[in-house]
């Protein structure tokens, strides 16, 4: 069984994606627009993925958003699904 986070690094990984959905000083432009396709637009389109863990796989790979923009227009949702379950991993 995947193991938890708990306490402040819990806390850094879900305040992080908070601040750039929120867009607030500190995240990067790309980082914002990724955390709104995460939450708007993947969570419409796949709403059995994780926005949150998506968002956070995706910047631990490097991915940018125009990439993860382009694997969601072409529905290249395993590449999508690899990203979530990679940052359940590290969790």
């Amino acid at each position: 069984m995947p193991r938890t986070p708990t306490g402040r690094a819990a806390q850094d990984r879900g305040t992080r994606y908070a601040a750039a959905l929120a867009k607030k000083s500190g995240t990067t432009r790309d980082e914002q627009l990724m955390a709104d396709l995460c939450e708007y637009v993947i969570q419409v389109q796949a709403p059995a993925f994780n926005p949150r863990l998506v968002w956070e796989g995706a910047q631990a790979a490097g991915v940018t958003h125009a990439q993860l923009k382009e694997m969601v227009r072409l529905g290249q949702w395993r590449n999508v699904e690899e990203l979530m379950w990679a940052a359940m991993e590290r969790q």
